[in-house]
């Protein structure tokens, strides 16, 4: 396949990591990021900025590989060769636009797939403290995430943990995992966000990519998407120790943070 005239920049991280944030700012600045988005709901009132071409897509594929975005069981097996005539019959139809991408969660399941198809994308990743996204997840009531066995919801009342925190954490470290292994093997054209950062990041990121020649607007006060109060309500004290004790997850934000210092806007990561 002829890699596309215009790359597109492609917007991914762990569910509840800010991605829909993240995507809203590039928006904002003039990404097209599809004709048909997922419409807001009551887990996301401000909008998910999916194409929903793409999320079909991608749940085509995790049900081909006989599994779902919550990765049980894990994938097994490259991408099937229908799938991949879909996706670049989907590059090819957005290919006359002159700034566009894709925002989806489950794009992090496949980084090296899309990194073949479209050698020149560019890739920006959102992340946040595992606490933070679990307790979100939480919130949001995935029932993926909950136990389902008879008598579950009458025994949380005494205090039988209904939530499958482990779970959700392994979930959170396999996620950020494929970030950090995808990244470190190709720094030059990825950058990543952490959700406490967007407002300061985003802003010189995209005079970065204008200055690369992509044609978002540079005069947009993409900071002024980011609603101060998001992310003010603090993970139980309880849930953030878990977090905090788990090696996995711990090293895992080290370098995390660490990979964001390196491939900031001007830190010479190319």
């Amino acid at each position: 396949m002829t890699p596309p005239m215009t790359p597109p920049i492609i917007i991914t991280g762990m569910h509840r990591s800010g991605t829909s944030l993240l995507a809203s700012m590039f928006y904002h600045a003039g990404l097209h990021l599809g004709d048909r988005l997922l419409r807001p709901a009551r887990a996301n009132p401000r909008g998910y900025f999916e194409d929903v071409e793409f999320i079909a897509f991608h749940d085509d594929v995790l049900r081909r590989l006989g599994t779902t975005f919550y990765l049980e069981p894990e994938p097994n097996g490259p991408v099937p060769a229908p799938c991949r005539e879909r996706a670049e019959e989907m590059i090819a139809a957005r290919d006359d636009r002159p700034a566009w991408g894709w925002k989806d969660p489950r794009t992090t399941l496949f980084l090296d797939f899309w990194r073949e198809l479209v050698p020149d994308a560019r890739f920006v990743f959102a992340y946040r403290s595992p606490a933070e996204v679990i307790d979100s997840l939480r919130r949001r009531g995935d029932a993926e995430l909950q136990r389902r066995y008879p008598g579950a919801p009458f025994l949380e009342r005494f205090g039988v943990p209904r939530y499958r925190t482990r779970r959700a954490l392994e979930l959170w470290c396999s996620y950020n995992e494929r970030i950090v292994s995808f990244v470190e093997r190709d720094r030059a054209r990825c950058r990543l966000v952490r959700f406490d950062a967007l407002a300061e990041v985003v802003g010189p990121l995209v005079d970065e990519l204008c200055d690369d020649g992509v044609p978002l607007r540079r005069d947009a006060d993409v900071a002024s998407v980011v609603d101060p109060k998001l992310g003010a309500v603090a993970p139980p004290p309880a849930l953030a120790r878990t977090c905090a004790r788990d090696r996995r997850a711990a090293d895992l934000m080290r370098r995390l943070d660490a990979l964001m210092a390196s491939t900031a806007p001007g830190g010479g990561s190319a």
